[in-house]
């Protein structure tokens, strides 16, 4: 029953590996896209779209302007733009950070891009109870600040963006169910292995002793 079983979880664990090349190729194009065409229509230098676990509370790049996933890892110690609006689940709107101190300075040593503004606006889940990463706009172009229009117009593409992160953790969470019960299921059989044989050991044992009683007599 349990290698019949094991051998269907492996089979959609398959199964779901083949269909997640196929989403995300699709997927990569479509935040790519996002990531293109938000700093045209807001008239920016660059724009990132960020990736937050809760239950680890790890946030990291999913894609960017100049820079590949991954590439930005953002410590939850440093304070930082991305974290504050992950963490209050609010916009943020700042000016002049070049004279600031934060996580945007070691980001930008690592790129090589100097940040002096940025808009970033929170990534929310499909219920609102959770925020599932952030849109980050950086440098207004002509020197000058992000306005209110500009806010509106990246919160409406972060709704869209949505389905999209949401797909990023459904996936996540199956991987995690499947590799779940994989292990539970080996686990399950080491003990009932160990049990088989510590129930034949004492079988053997009884008989062997049943055996020198009768020859004993």
């Amino acid at each position: 029953m349990f290698k019949k079983l094991n051998s269907q979880i492996e089979a959609l664990d398959e199964q779901k590996r083949y269909f997640d090349l196929e989403w995300e190729e699709g997927h990569h194009n479509l935040l790519n896209f996002y990531v293109k065409i938000i700093p045209i229509v807001v008239n920016a230098e660059r724009c990132s779209i960020f990736i937050h676990n809760p239950a680890t509370r790890e946030i990291w790049l999913k894609c960017g302007t100049g820079v590949s996933e991954r590439d930005i890892r953002v410590d939850r110690d440093t304070p930082s733009v991305v974290g504050n609006v992950i963490d209050t689940g609010e916009f943020k709107i700042i000016n002049g950070l070049e004279k600031m101190e934060g996580a945007h300075k070691e980001i930008d040593k690592m790129t090589g891009f100097e940040t002096h503004n940025i808009l970033s606006v929170p990534i929310k889940s499909l219920d609102g109870k959770e925020t599932m990463g952030a849109v980050q706009v950086l440098n207004k172009k002509g020197g000058l600040n992000f306005s209110e229009d500009d806010l509106k117009l990246v919160e409406d593409m972060a709704h869209y963006l949505q389905l999209s992160i949401e797909n990023i953790y459904f996936n996540v969470e199956v991987a995690g169910v499947l590799k779940g019960l994989k292990s539970l299921i080996s686990s399950v059989i080491t003990v009932v292995l160990w049990f088989i044989g510590l129930t034949t050991i004492a079988i053997i044992g009884r008989i062997l002793w049943v055996g020198m009683r009768y020859a004993v007599t």
